[in-house]
């Protein structure tokens, strides 16, 4: 449960543009994709896995509907729980950034929620099982393509 909370924290904090400075700089020491980068002057451009201010706004104000704990209004989520990313990551994922990412992008997401909740059920056959680990290699090469590798 705490590493699926680590994915979530990360792929919301991420696509929701929340932090990412220090993240840009060792951008620029480990990984060749200059168009992330920080620019000179401290700019960030934008990710095509992020969403726009406006965009933001309306999926927190999506999010607020549910019975999460309040931040809100400062443009954040704090004060989440692991359950709460669990429920994040294996029910809302799919639904909260659909239309906002694109087609591909939130195919991978919704790809790996799916993982998620199949890896979390109650009960877990055998066979779902071996199909998980066959799943498991095409998802995180699906996850490279679209320059999702800051979640592993």
């Amino acid at each position: 449960m705490h590493q699926e909370r680590n994915v979530t924290e990360s792929i919301i904090s991420t696509c929701m543009d929340f932090r990412h400075v220090k993240a840009r700089k060792d951008l620029a020491k480990i990984c060749n994709r200059p168009t992330l980068e920080l620019t000179p002057s401290g700019g960030k451009p934008r990710a095509p896995f992020c969403l726009k201010p406006q965009e933001r706004k309306e999926v927190l104000r999506y999010m607020k509907n549910f019975k999460f704990p309040d931040g809100y209004a400062i443009g954040k989520l704090i004060g989440l729980k692991a359950h709460d990313y669990y429920i994040i990551m294996e029910r809302l994922v799919p639904v909260m950034f659909r239309g906002y990412l694109p087609d591909g992008v939130w195919s991978v997401l919704s790809d790996l929620s799916y993982f998620y909740r199949q890896l979390c059920a109650k009960e877990i056959k055998k066979e779902v099982m071996e199909k998980l680990e066959k799943d498991v290699p095409v998802l995180i090469c699906k996850m490279e393509k679209k320059n999702f590798s800051w979640v592993l």
